[in-house]
């Protein structure tokens, strides 16, 4: 058994591994000629991405430092981020530069080598079968707040 808020962190972790299973075996079900077309039709955009890329890498966070800054004022007191603020903030420096970088060999990689595109496939496949288990796994029976692993009352000590 489980407490509540194990459980939603599990079902959480279960939908992101989910979500990139499908990045994983996406390749293989667009099959061969699709990724070699697109492939000859993202050099010339790659630039403009790159530029939105930067765009956004300036942007989201001084967008986000905004925000928390308003939230801060609002209240009248400080206000500790949110976790989705890290997140986007780590995806913005760290991600976008990333796939800016190596889309175009990840492309390339995949439209010619069909080791690749099935590699990633059973990647895909495993994460998939991963994603299941942890969402199941947060539907577990779960510890009512205020009691112990065996369903006892705890007791609250209280120090003068």
């Amino acid at each position: 058994m489980i407490t509540h808020a194990w459980a939603e962190w599990v079902n959480r972790i279960g939908l992101i591994v989910g979500f990139f299973s499908f990045w994983f075996a996406a390749p293989e079900l667009i099959g061969e000629q699709r990724l070699k077309s697109w492939e000859t039709a993202i050099a010339p955009s790659v630039q403009s991405l790159r530029w939105t890329l930067l765009a956004a890498l300036a942007v989201t966070p001084l967008l986000l430092f905004g925000i928390w800054t308003y939230t801060c004022i609002r209240e009248r007191h400080l206000v500790e981020p949110p976790f989705w603020y890290a997140l986007l903030f780590f995806i913005s420096t760290v991600g976008a530069p990333l796939l800016d970088r190596y889309l175009d060999r990840l492309v390339t990689k995949l439209a010619n080598d069909s080791h690749a595109r099935q590699t990633a496939l059973f990647i895909g496949a495993v994460l998939f079968t991963l994603s299941f288990a942890f969402q199941l796994a947060g539907t577990l029976p779960q510890i009512p707040a205020g009691t112990g692993a065996r369903g006892e009352q705890k007791q609250e000590t209280h120090i003068p």
